[in-house]
């Protein structure tokens, strides 16, 4: 019987015990994962005087392994480590190390483990998606991964489960036993490629499925779209592919959950902000699919930019805290930390700094989501992609002819900081001049609209107007 306990952790080292009770003088082995990934295996065979008083054989069963360079404190850190035969934690084996101080974890009752149905691995992505059921939060996806009979399997085969195809594998990454691939494959699943591949994978995964392909123009109403449609068909947010928003637990979580829900439906929903060039270069629409976006005045999404980053910066403010993207607005801004004081004159200065900067009032904004650069040039391509649009105008109307809600709402509405009439002669002149193709297109999207009578029209409708 393996019994074992890790003894303590800082951000330098780990050290504890491990042994098997039933022939105390072997050596056992352990393997040790820092934020889901495996970074080392070790042998238990340290002299414990205390082990050997205690009867586990000559005692040589403590372990101490010391991380090559110290973790970052930064952020909080889950550790675990497990017996490298069967995938189970150690007593004190899964711990969160969080500015110096050590919180364990619940670890899965090994009994219990052990009457768990095996599972058969997953040879495709498909497989391994629907598997994604079975996962228990609580635990993570390492527990899961452990109940997969992985007995005679490949690295190219557990590359071909989680990305579809074969990846370049280094010399020694993944060993030939059983447990060897189940941690390789927990290593493939916790990258960053897997994550920012994962919405490509799903949609070629679930084939059958019908997709509804959101094109989100931020300040464009998107943010109410996506809460009205998550409530109807399984869906998933651009940022589960970010690393820096969605960490590896959290995603297999919404993973989890999506998969649950997609059973149920016929249709699967993205939404966040994705553009359509990353659904075409993506071969992901297909003649069955839907396409969509939501425009709006060009001046009206510049002043909402605006107004949304600093209405973000003052609730961070509040909530003392620092979501990412305020973190790389501050620094486009040449910010280096919020003040003690967010007064009036620290919006205004923040909110001319954001008007002039690119990097947040992006030129020609819509046709940057929409590409084809020019206005003419995105028709087109609206028209060849057979993209349905409205504008925030006619949301509301579209929002019950197109999917039946009813609605009034406004998700993500901003402060009015600045608006068309605070704007000064120059400002209003520099954003006629970055918005001139977005202006045209604007105006192409209302002849449209006031032609068809409707509250949508398509590309290839515009194109031919």
């Amino acid at each position: 019987m393996l019994r074992g306990h890790v003894d303590g952790v800082t951000h330098s080292h780990v050290w504890g015990w491990a042994a098997d009770t039933s022939a105390p003088d072997s050596t056992v082995q352990v393997s040790i994962f820092v934020d889901g990934r495996k970074v080392a295996q070790t042998e238990c065979n340290t002299l414990r005087e205390d082990l050997k008083s205690k009867g586990f054989g000559d005692g040589r069963h403590g372990f101490r392994y010391d991380f090559p360079n110290k973790l970052d404190e930064s952020s909080n850190k889950r550790l675990a480590v497990r017996f490298a035969d069967t995938g189970l934690p150690l007593g004190n084996g899964e711990v969160i190390l969080s500015k110096g101080r050590v919180s364990s974890l619940p670890v899965p009752d090994p009994e219990r483990a052990k009457e768990l149905m095996r599972l058969p691995a997953p040879e495709n992505q498909r497989e391994f998606f629907d598997l994604l059921a079975l996962l228990d939060p609580e635990y993570g996806i390492y527990q899961l991964i452990r109940r997969f009979d992985f007995e005679g399997w490949t690295a190219g085969q557990a590359s071909i489960a989680a990305f579809g195809k074969l990846v370049d594998i280094e010399p020694g990454a993944a060993g030939q036993s059983s447990s060897d691939i189940a941690d390789y494959f927990n290593d493939l699943l916790f990258s960053d490629e897997f994550q920012r591949s994962i919405i490509p994978s799903l949609l070629h995964a679930y084939a059958d499925k019908r997709r509804l392909l959101f094109v989100h123009i931020p300040k464009c109403a998107g943010s109410d779209l996506s809460r009205n449609l998550r409530t109807r068909y399984p869906s998933l947010d651009q940022r589960v592919m970010e690393p820096e928003w969605t960490d590896k637990e959290e995603l297999f979580k919404e993973l989890r959950e999506f998969v649950e829900l997609t059973r149920f439906s016929d249709t699967i929903c993205l939404r966040g902000h994705i553009g359509l060039d990353y659904y075409i270069k993506n071969e992901l629409i297909r003649p069955s699919d839907s396409v969509f976006s939501i425009m709006r005045d060009p001046i009206e999404i510049a002043l909402s930019a605006v107004n949304y980053v600093m209405t973000r910066i003052r609730r961070d403010f509040e909530q003392q805290r620092l979501d990412p993207d305020t973190k790389k607005w501050l620094n486009l801004l040449g910010i280096a930390a919020i003040p003690n004081q967010v007064n009036d004159d620290f919006a205004a200065q923040v909110c001319l700094k954001a008007l002039y900067n690119q990097n947040i009032v992006i030129p020609n904004s819509m046709c940057h989501w929409l590409g084809g650069g020019n206005a003419q040039a995105v028709v087109e391509r609206l028209a060849k992609q057979r993209v349905e649009l409205t504008d925030t105008a006619r949301y509301n109307s579209w929002l019950f002819d197109r999917w039946g809600i009813s609605s009034a709402t406004r998700q993500n509405e901003s402060i009015k900081y600045m608006t068309v009439g605070t704007l000064k002669p120059a400002e209003r002149e520099y954003l006629a001049e970055i918005s001139g193709e977005d202006l045209k297109l604007y105006a192409a999207l209302q002849r449209g609209l006031a032609a068809s009578g409707r509250s949508s029209v398509t590309g290839h409708e515009l194109l031919a107007g």
